[in-house]
């Protein structure tokens, strides 16, 4: 007889770091999610090996061109040009490396693709592990093994500071706000955040010629959790 089939589902604990996608002539900015079990999510899930192939071959990098076409979802489309950086591919490849050290530090079941990503069903061309649909999470104490986790999600925002930042607002289910690739992150509730828009140190665009900057803040505030 046939066994009745069954299936399962677990969560996996992640963190995202900064990165561009480069298609076509487009360098598309996005907050690369990397996860306990050495997936990184660049439009689609690679194991560590195949990471490292997007990043020599260009599809993934830390930088853009110069000049660049440059778009961040839902904000902006920019021509950028005097970019200036902070790591190479190799940097963000190392990066990559002790954010997942930094989930899972005896680097163990790490998920291997086997050097593919699609298999053949029947004459279709099927992904197999497809994208991550990861999530903003907020652990209220990342050291315990129980911790409430409260839900989320993001978008991309311009605050100015006197300079402007390319930043991360993070908004959870309990009314909490946070702000991230800021020199300093920044945890504030909805009538603050109202408040900074009003004040206009959150914009939506910027004047012909400034300089955007985008810094890492502490990694730790910037979980995200998928469904495996």
């Amino acid at each position: 007889m046939a066994a009745d089939r069954v299936s399962r589902t677990k969560t996996i604990d992640g963190i995202v770091t900064p990165a561009f996608i480069h298609n076509g002539p487009t360098f598309f900015f996005v907050d690369l999610p990397v996860f306990a079990d050495g997936l990184v999510d660049c439009w689609e899930l690679l194991d560590l090996a195949l990471f490292r192939d997007r990043l020599r071959s260009g599809w993934v990098t830390p930088h853009t061109s110069d000049p660049a076409e440059v778009s961040v979802h839902g904000l902006a489309a920019w021509t950028t040009t005097g970019g200036r950086w902070e790591i190479d591919a190799d940097g963000l490849f190392e990066r990559v490396l002790a954010l997942v050290r930094q989930l899972n530090p005896r680097m163990e079941n790490l998920h291997d693709c086997h050097g593919r990503t699609v298999e053949m069903v029947g004459d279709v061309r099927v992904s197999i592990l497809g994208t991550s649909q990861a999530r903003p999470v907020r652990v209220i104490d990342p050291e315990c093994a129980f911790s409430e986790r409260v839900p989320g999600d993001r978008i991309s925002v311009l605050v100015h500071d006197g300079e402007y930042h390319l930043a991360s607002l993070r908004v959870f289910a309990d009314g909490l706000v946070e702000l991230g690739r800021l020199p300093s992150p920044e945890a504030l509730d909805v009538a603050a955040l109202r408040g900074m828009v009003e004040a206009g140190r959150i914009v939506g665009s910027v004047p012909e010629g400034a300089r955007v900057h985008n810094r890492s803040s502490n990694p730790r505030r910037h979980f995200e959790e998928r469904e495996k």
